[in-house]
């Protein structure tokens, strides 16, 4: 974004916690150093720019929520933002659409005793998983058996400190991402439907286009599109899915990245250039 805003003669100026040096701030040359998480620092970002973008989703966003009610724009809204940082609210939020997003099963598990119910009801192996703070792998357990419960809920949630969720094993074959572009006003154009192929829970390569039916191409797309549709405020999200045994698809999540948007790459007009 700051290479591209530079061609167009947009000033931008980025937060970040090592300022000038990051990536970004060398290509913008204007920066603050500070965290995305220091309120003060997203406020002294605000007094620079006309308006704001984010990269990642953990950031600060009361601050961010502030902003937007004094009239400063905040894309994607800083409710967008809050959304994606909670997994199980993010989930509960897609369940709502109905038909439009397919999901498999989840479920709040608050203690051990319900991670039981679930598999119970669900059988073993499931997914356990953080409720925020929770990307490439980090934040996911699998659940093999009854007696593992107690531990792996002990594990994940830190003794009950960390809030989980558990999702239902998914037999997937493949798994998807399409990138889906939503403007403030809630218009959406999705880029190509492409294959993630993951090692160690990261993403190691993409197959673009993905090597899928048609129709799992378009299924993928309109759960895609329908997802980004529900939420507030412009910037590129990235939607995660699972192409089933079936040939059906199932959204996963998310997310910046789960919007990957850029985070706090801000603009500002510049003067235009001289005769």
């Amino acid at each position: 974004m700051a290479q591209a805003a530079s061609r167009l003669g947009v000033r931008m100026t980025v937060l970040d916690p090592a300022g000038l040096e990051s990536p970004a701030g060398a290509v913008c040359g204007h920066a603050i150093k500070g965290a995305y998480t220091d309120p003060a620092k997203v406020r002294e970002l605000a007094s620079q720019v006309d308006v704001i973008t984010v990269e990642i989703e953990h950031v600060e966003t009361s601050a961010l929520a502030e902003l937007e009610a004094g009239g400063k724009p905040v894309h994607p809204s800083a409710a967008t933002l809050s959304l994606i940082q909670d997994k199980f609210a993010q989930k509960q939020h897609l369940a709502k659409l109905g038909n439009s997003v397919r999901l498999g099963e989840f479920c709040d598990i608050p203690d051990a005793k319900a991670l039981l119910a679930a598999g119970s009801r669900w059988g073993y192996p499931l997914m356990l998983k953080a409720k925020r703070m929770a990307y490439d792998g980090r934040g996911n357990l699998p659940v093999g058996s009854a007696e593992e419960a107690a531990s792996c809920f002990a594990k994940l949630s830190r003794g009950g400190e960390a809030e989980v969720y558990a999702e239902r094993w998914c037999p997937f074959t493949k798994e998807l991402a399409v990138m889906v572009a939503r403007s403030a006003s809630g218009v959406t154009a999705s880029y190509p439907v492409v294959e993630t192929v993951q090692r160690d829970s990261q993403c190691h390569s993409v197959v673009a286009p993905a090597h899928v039916s048609a129709a799992a191409l378009a299924s993928a797309s309109s759960i895609a599109s329908a997802a980004v549709g529900s939420l507030s405020g412009g910037g590129i999200f990235g939607v995660e899915l699972f192409l089933m045994e079936d040939g059906s698809v199932r959204a996963r999540l998310r997310a910046p990245d789960g919007a990957p948007l850029t985070f706090a790459l801000t603009t500002h007009p510049s003067p235009s250039p001289g005769p």
